[in-house]
């Protein structure tokens, strides 16, 4: 479409095997224009809409502002358990959520929006012997992630809570500039009788193993 001199192309290309942190993702569908003005995505899918959304960039400025919009329904997250979730195909873990983003390509962090997390749902199976353990856990209730130049941060102070069997992992925020600044607390409990399925050589074990963890300042620091 268009002209020679300002010519539009309309195109629509699938990334058949992509990859995320080592691990294997559905294929990915992108719908587009380009011309000298912009780059829109209009259409960015992944496995029945499980990821939806679209992304425009004005290519005709050196800051390249954009805006974009997700949905996730049951998104596959498996890849962030690193290789140790994700490589049995009976575990799963899936985020419902929305992205809203806008800025500028050559400062996004100082992009504004709001990352919406509806539902955390995940399941871990261990084999033990001849029998075999599920862990489920799912988060308490929906949360907002304020997007700014002051930073990521949950929105008035919420906190998120991941709760399952025999386990707690609870994730709060507090002067998250990134990325030159780190604000990020993480409190986890666990009954320590599930360490026998995870660790060889443990056949049983009591009680309940807390953890906090802190973590701030100046990242180039």
């Amino acid at each position: 479409d268009g002209t020679l001199i300002k010519p539009s192309i309309n195109f629509k290309a699938r990334i058949l095997s992509p990859r995320f942190l080592g691990s294997d993702i559905s294929p990915i569908t992108l719908k587009g224009n380009i011309n000298s003005k912009t780059a829109n995505l209009y259409e960015i899918s992944q496995s029945a809409n499980s990821l939806l959304g679209r992304l425009k960039v004005d290519i005709s400025k050196n800051s390249m502002p954009y805006s974009m919009f997700f949905t996730a329904n049951k998104f596959d997250i498996r890849s962030l358990g690193t290789s140790f979730f994700y490589k049995d195909p009976r575990n799963y873990a899936y985020l419902d959520g929305e992205l809203n983003l806008s800025g500028s390509l050559d400062n996004f962090w100082g992009s504004k929006g709001y990352l919406n997390i509806d539902n955390i749902q995940t399941k871990l199976i261990r084999d033990k012997n001849i029998d075999w353990t599920t862990y489920s856990m799912k988060s308490e209730k929906p949360i907002k992630i304020d997007i700014s130049s002051d930073g990521w941060n949950f929105s008035n102070g919420q906190i998120l809570t991941i709760s399952g069997d025999e386990s707690t992992f609870e994730i709060s925020t507090y002067e998250n500039k990134l990325p030159k600044q780190v604000g990020i607390s993480i409190f986890s409990e666990f009954n320590a009788k599930i360490l026998k399925n995870f660790i060889p050589g443990v056949d049983s074990s009591k009680g309940h193993i807390l953890t906090k963890i802190n973590t701030s300042g100046n990242i180039q620091d």
